[in-house]
């Protein structure tokens, strides 16, 4: 019921609801990577390598989509959660160094 400190009772609905229970039992990072507009406000070593993940491909839909501006410091900070020697294969196979 209601007096148990296990259960919660969200006040949002669908992912929100999800966001809210991390928070509340303080299991991560309570935002939801979409709601990230700037990515240098949060450090990269308070996430786990999924979170590292959506946060590349949110950042490769903002990229497209122009929404990112294109600066050293954006490029530098995707760049270093990628292995040194790792590519970039696009979608028409064109290959790229990530580094």
């Amino acid at each position: 019921g209601k007096s148990n400190p296990n259960i919660i009772h969200a006040t949002e609905r669908c992912a929100v609801r999800i966001i809210q229970a991390i928070d509340n039992f303080g299991l991560g990072p309570s935002i939801s990577p979409r709601d990230v507009r700037d990515f240098s406000e949060r450090k990269l070593d308070t996430f786990r390598l999924c979170y590292a993940i959506v946060k590349f491909y949110l950042f490769d839909e903002r990229w497209q989509r122009a929404e990112v501006e294109k600066s050293e410091q954006c490029t530098q900070e995707i760049r270093s959660v990628f292995y040194t020697l790792g590519i970039f294969v696009h979608d028409s196979g064109v290959k790229q160094p990530l580094h």
